[in-house]
């Protein structure tokens, strides 16, 4: 019998939300009681679209220490 149960491993968690991938390859994004089920390249897609935001801000919102 095959096991289907998740077994998310962490990559990476900070103040506001945590990211995990399964065996399955699927990346868990967890935000407070959200989470986010992605693969691998809507994660890259994501994390551009929410870079750009940041860095669309006006200038007297404080920038994330990942936007360069």
């Amino acid at each position: 019998m095959s096991d289907s149960h998740c077994r998310p491993r962490p990559l990476a968690a900070g103040r506001t939300c945590r990211v995990s991938v399964c065996d399955h390859g699927t990346v868990h994004l967890d935000l407070g009681s959200i989470t986010l089920r992605l693969s691998a390249e809507q994660l890259a897609a994501t994390a551009d679209t929410l870079a750009t935001a940041a860095l669309r801000q006006p200038a007297a919102e404080p920038r994330p220490r990942w936007v360069s």
